[in-house]
Formats: structure tokens, C-alpha cells, sequence
């Protein structure tokens, strides 16, 4: 336990520094712990790796699915979502082998190197002994000889890294991959009531009570809410139900699907969704049916994973971390299946403004911003005066009204 480190010549994978805040002292302690072999850290936790068995994975689907399940009420579509999602996990797991316990590091050092290592301790040892001047030169001697032979070493195994590498294989871009991945670190964080968060759950803690007042639903007028709820109990409505989905429509889903997206709570990544059997296909189809049947969307779709990433030259506050939210891919191939639909029953150009830019394809804020500079520039052309009015809301900067307003 220290008060600081300085480290030279220990491999990071050697090495593990953690920070205790247990003790009462008015500056943080670090707890150094150094192995004599690699030290495993925490893997992140995934349901397959490189070495999962796709065909035992296809195969484990085929022979635990059914088919037969009953959708009737919302209950039974929550229920027939977790089988979904456990069936897809048990049979990741089943066809995924353990990861492989780590071999001791193999001692690669040439002969003659240990050689030499051997013969400078041994004169070492007579020269501490003995203290002769003759001894000591002896000593002195294998030392630099030492010294250059692992040099020299050093510098053909590094020349040997290097000629290694080849743009066709990916070995150069893992290289300058490593050497190019930032040191992140976590510092503690100041809470709402100015005290510090310092451990994990204290973190999670603060965010957590930070995100619940942030997020609170807004209050709506009683009226508003009981007009909206009588005009979609209205029978013999003139809109008719969507269309339902088709097997072809989510296989198309899924294919335009990247394998890079990052997964969900449930570990679902786009990869495993990609691999699924035709009888997977169909469940997963009758799922989204019966969320458009029921208009009910499942419970556990809905469960979200946060990450707070802290944005750069901001103090470290939880007003500072913006969130980050991952849903599970199954819900997110759902809604784009539901936008395509609503896209080819609703004309939305007619019902959006010319205007509005955000959250349209093909359209950006950046947009909008050539827009509000374009009305800017031909008022100025046209001698005319152009006024803006700009809205600060806290966590927010919203330009509303009418950023070019012209008055002759």
C-alpha cells in the first residue's frame, strides 16, 4: 500500500494498481499488486467468441424450439419473448467452448544469454566475498558484455517484429491499434450534494438518481390524456390495422443487420440473430406480430443499458457524462421493420415541415445550419434586416421560432 508508484520495466499485464478509499486520510492510496506471471483481468462478458460452433448452434435451436406457443394477452407475449431469449443464449452458451486457461510464459531467452547471466552472478558473488580489485574487474567486464549481447538481442527480435508485419493479414493495423488505444481512466465523481463518488456502486448510485430526475415524465393536463384515450377507443376506426410482418421482412432485417453493434443486456449481438434457423425466423416473426396484434410491446424489450460517457473538457460531475443507451438488437430490428411500415402508409413529407432536418434520412443538422445561413446571407443581399431568437434550456440549446425573421 503506497502513497504513489513510479514504474519502470514491469509489463502492464504484470501489474495491477488499484485505489482504496476505505482509509481516512486526505489523499487516495493505491494498492500495487505484482505477479510473478501474467495477471488475468475481468473478461467482458459475451455469449461467442471466434470458436463458437455456428452448425451446433443452428442445430441446439432446432431440437429445443417451439412453435407452439399461445399469444393471447400481454402476459403470454412477455413470457413468449423470455423463451426467445433464452432459447438464443442457452444455445450461444452450448455451442461456445470455455475460454482456455492461460500456459505459463515459456522462457525464450537464448543459451548463451543465460550464460552469461550465470557467470556475472557467479562473479558478483566472488567479487562480494573476496573484494578484490582483480574480481571486481572480472565483474565489470560480464556486465557490459551482458549489457550488449541483450541489446543486441533486443534489437533483432524488434527487427524481426517489424519485417513480420504485412498490410494483407491485419498484423500492421493490430500493431498501431495497440500503441494507438488511449489510457482510460475513471476518477471519482462529484455528486448533486458535492460529496465524492468513489466506488463502482457509488457511481452507479449517483447517475442512477441523476437519470431519474432528468428523465421524469412531464405532467399532462387530465383532459388531453382522457381525449386521446376516447379517440383510440373509438369503434369502427376509418385506419385499418398494420399489415403484418412476413418471414422475408425480417430475414432482410436482419441481413442489413451489422455484427458490430454492440448488444443489449441479454448479450444478443447481430452475429447470433444473423445465424438463426428458418423455425427461429418464424418465432421471432410471430413475436412481432402479436406486438401489433396486442399493441403491446414486451417487458423485457424495454430494458436498457446505460453508459455514461464523460464529454471531453468538462468537469467531473454527473451534469458532465452524456448517456449512452443500448437496447437488445431484436427490439431495434422491430423498429426499423415498424418505420418501414409507417413509411409506406403515411405520406410524412406532407405532415413534417420543409424545415425540419433532425431525425430525417438523408438530413442532418448540419443542414440546417447551411439553411439558417443561406436566409441570413440573402436578407443581407436584399437589404433587409435579420433578426434570431435562440432558447437556453439547462442541458439543452434549442433555436426555435424563426431563426431568419425579415423585417422590411
Amino acid at each position: 500500500m503506497l502513497d504513489f508508484l513510479v514504474a519502470r520495466g514491469i509489463r502492464a499485464n504484470y501489474i495491477r494498481i488499484e485505489s482504496t478509499f476505505e482509509l481516512s486520510s486526505d489523499h487516495s492510496l493505491v494498492i500495487v499488486i505484482i505477479g510473478a506471471s501474467t495477471l488475468n483481468k475481468a473478461a467482458i462478458p459475451t455469449l461467442t467468441t471466434t470458436h463458437t460452433n455456428w452448425d451446433m448452434f443452428r442445430a441446439y435451436i432446432n431440437e429445443h424450439i417451439n412453435l407452439c406457443l399461445r399469444i393471447k394477452e400481454c402476459a403470454e407475449l412477455d413470457e413468449a419473448t423470455q423463451y426467445f431469449t433464452t432459447l438464443l443464449q442457452g444455445a450461444a452458451w452450448h455451442s461456445t467452448p470455455p475460454p482456455s486457461t492461460r500456459k505459463k510464459p515459456v522462457n525464450n531467452t537464448p543459451l548463451y544469454i543465460r550464460t552469461l547471466i550465470a557467470e556475472k552472478r557467479r562473479s558478483r558473488g566472488r567479487w562480494q566475498q573476496s573484494r578484490n580489485e582483480v574480481d571486481r574487474i572480472i565483474c565489470n567486464r560480464l556486465k557490459r558484455k551482458l549489457q550488449t549481447a541483450l541489446r543486441n538481442t533486443n534489437n533483432a527480435t524488434f527487427e524481426h517484429y517489424l519485417t513480420s508485419f504485412s498490410p494483407s493479414d491485419n498484423t500492421l493495423w493490430k500493431a498501431t491499434k495497440r500503441l494507438k488505444r488511449p489510457q482510460t481512466l475513471i476518477p471519482p465523481i462529484r455528486k448533486a450534494d458535492g460529496s465524492w463518488a468513489k466506488r463502482d456502486d457509488e457511481k452507479a448510485m449517483a447517475f442512477a438518481d441523476y437519470l431519474q430526475k432528468v428523465f421524469t415524465p412531464h405532467h399532462l393536463p387530465n383532459p388531453t390524456d382522457i381525449e386521446i384515450t376516447t379517440f383510440l377507443e373509438i369503434p369502427f376506426q376509418m385506419s385499418l390495422p398494420i399489415k403484418p410482418f412476413s418471414s422475408k421482412e425480417v430475414v432482410e432485417a436482419l441481413a442489413h443487420t451489422s455484427i458490430r453493434k454492440v448488444p443489449g443486456f441479454d448479450l444478443i449481438s447481430g452475429k447470433v440473430l444473423k445465424e438463426l434457423l428458418k423455425k427461429a425466423i418464424i418465432l421471432l416473426t410471430i413475436l412481432y406480430n402479436s406486438i401489433l396484434r396486442l399493441s403491446y410491446y414486451p417487458l423485457l424489450w424495454k430494458f436498457a443499458q446505460i453508459v455514461m460517457i464523460p464529454k471531453p473538457g468538462k468537469p467531473v460531475d454527473v451534469t458532465s457524462c452524456r448517456p449512452i443507451i443500448l437496447l437488445p438488437i431484436s427490439s431495434k430490428v422491430f423498429e426499423k421493420l415498424l418505420l418501414k411500415r409507417l413509411r409506406s402508409d403515411v405520406d410524412l413529407s406532407a405532415l413534417l415541415p420543409d424545415y425540419q432536418l433532425g431525425f430525417r434520412t438523408g438530413h442532418c443538422t448540419i443542414h440546417q445550419t447551411h439553411r439558417v445561413v443561406h436566409e441570413i446571407a440573402k436578407g443581407l443581399e436584399g437589404q433587409q434586416l435579420c433578426t434570431g431568437a435562440s432558447l437556453m434550456v439547462p442541458r439543452h440549446l434549442i433555436t426555435c421560432g424563426i431563426l431568419a425573421c425579415y423585417i422590411n
